[in-house]
Formats: structure tokens, C-alpha cells, sequence
């Protein structure tokens, strides 16, 4: 059971969008430079909004120091890990619901140097601290050392990141989840650096016409309980109007749900109550 819920879970969030399946033969032979083997951003890259940065090549290490933040620390000897924390596939190092994780990445396309872009974060179950070259960007959350302090969040709208005219530069991400720990599939985060103007019209079309859907697939169904019910009302002796009436209402509740979880879900703990509603309405259908 629990691996069939960790399957829908997954399930869910690719279809959503919020994890992209992406390979690694797609990837690197236009991300990583061919000569110093770091992540290069260019244009080329930021306009692929679908595609984010290979996970393999962040840099973690559980734990909590702020010296982690700067950028001239050398982190070789730590782990390559995937950000997105599957709980089938944990660090080696270990995940104790505090830790710190580094990108290195070059930025040689003059066309994106002191250009705004859009830091996109695609999924979050904890709280999290972004730095850029040691610099602290965004709180997302509050990033805690126990579960009395983390106050979890994610944050769907696109932030603004700027990179200066030097080349090479660091992002570190302090990053907690204890709030959802061994209760969520996925404990991770993902984070994707995209045009700022697509990236603010695709959100804002992505609210409205989900929202459009929801008001739509929640209405129709909600229309035909009610005219069942009252046909239920006035001829009591036809209980198969009561029962269509549970079924169309459960369909209802399902749709609103379904999209609620897409548009609105601030964080895992949300993501987790609303599916397990999603598969009580499916269980009640069935």
C-alpha cells in the first residue's frame, strides 16, 4: 500500500508538471561546459523552462554551517545527490531534516549577464535559504534545526534572480524538512532559472485557467446533484436518484480537489492532506 501511494503521489506531481521527467542524455551535452565540466546557463538553456538543471550535479552535505554559504568553500568531497530527496533514495551521507546543498555553474553568454531572470521553484516540501556567490536571496519558509522551528512553505510564483558580469558563481541552498519527514515520497526541493516573463505568464495562465476548470468540471457535477436530489425530494420511492446524486457530488468534490492541489498547494503537507482526500472521494466513486 504504501508504495502504491508513493507511486500516485509522484504520479500526480509529473502530471502536474511540478517534477519534469527529463534524461540525462537530453541534458548534458548542451548544460555542462566541455571544458571545465560545470553547468553552463545560457540562453539556450533558460528559454528550456521544462527542462531543469541535472540534479547530479548539486553538491550536499548534512548538517548546518553558515560557512556553507560561501562560495570559495570547497565542497569536492561532498555528495552528489538528487535535490528532489526521494525517500527510496536518501543521501549516503544521510538526511536528518537539516542539510546544504551547492551548485557551481558558469555563466559565459553575455546576452543573460545582468539580465533578469526568473528562479522558478518547481517543488519544495520543507523551508529553504537561497544564496547566490554568499549573498542571501530568499527565506522560502523559515529554515529550522528541529520541527518546532521549520515553518514550511512553497512558494509557486516566480522569483527574480540577476547574475553579475563575473563567470563563475555558486548557488547554496540551506534546506530543512522535518514538518513532512518519512510522511512524504518526495522531501526534497527543485529549483529552475527560466525567462522572468514567460515564467510570470505562464503562472498567471496557469492560475486562470485552472481556476476556469475547477469552477467548470466542479459546477456541472454539482448542477446534477442538486437536480437529483430534488427529484429525490419529490419522489422519495426513486432512490436511484439519491444515489446518482452521491455519485455526481462525489465527482464534484473530486475535480475541486483535484485542481485546488494544482493551483493553490503551498506546501508538502498540504500536497499530502489533499491527496489522501483525492483518494477517499475515489474510494467513496468506487
Amino acid at each position: 500500500m504504501k508504495h502504491k501511494f508513493i507511486l500516485i503521489f509522484h504520479l500526480i506531481l509529473v502530471a502536474s508538471g511540478f517534477i519534469p521527467q527529463v534524461s540525462a542524455q537530453d541534458i548534458k551535452p548542451t548544460l555542462v561546459h566541455p571544458l571545465t565540466g560545470k553547468l553552463a546557463l545560457t540562453l539556450a538553456t533558460v528559454d528550456r523552462v521544462t527542462k531543469p538543471w541535472p540534479d547530479s550535479l548539486w553538491k550536499y552535505h548534512p548538517g548546518d554551517n553558515p560557512e556553507w554559504a560561501d562560495p570559495g568553500y570547497d565542497d569536492t568531497d561532498w555528495e552528489s545527490v538528487n535535490t528532489l530527496l526521494y525517500q527510496n533514495a536518501l543521501p549516503e551521507s544521510g538526511w536528518e531534516g537539516i542539510g546544504w546543498f551547492r551548485l557551481h555553474f558558469t555563466v559565459w553568454d553575455e546576452q543573460i549577464k545582468n539580465m533578469p531572470l526568473a528562479l522558478y521553484v518547481a517543488y519544495q516540501a520543507g523551508a529553504s535559504e537561497i544564496y547566490l556567490d554568499g549573498k542571501l536571496l530568499y527565506s522560502i519558509g523559515k529554515v529550522g534545526t528541529r520541527k518546532e522551528e521549520e515553518k514550511p512553505y512553497w512558494e509557486r510564483n516566480p522569483q527574480v534572480i540577476m547574475f553579475s558580469g563575473k563567470t563563475d558563481h555558486v548557488i547554496a541552498v540551506r534546506y530543512s524538512n522535518f514538518s513532512s519527514y518519512q510522511s512524504t515520497p518526495v522531501q526534497g526541493f527543485r529549483l529552475i532559472v527560466t525567462r522572468l516573463n514567460e515564467s510570470i505568464r505562464s503562472r498567471v495562465t496557469m492560475v486562470r485557467q485552472g481556476t476556469t476548470l475547477q469552477m467548470v468540471w466542479t459546477a456541472i457535477p454539482v448542477f446534477l446533484m442538486l437536480q437529483h436530489l430534488l427529484l429525490f425530494f419529490f419522489y422519495p420511492r426513486a432512490r436511484e436518484n439519491l444515489y446518482f446524486a452521491l455519485l455526481t457530488g462525489s465527482f464534484g468534490v473530486f475535480f475541486f480537489l483535484f485542481f485546488q492541489f494544482v493551483i493553490l498547494a503551498i506546501s508538502a503537507t498540504q500536497l499530502l492532506f489533499l491527496l489522501r482526500l483525492l483518494i477517499g472521494v475515489y474510494v467513496l466513486m468506487s
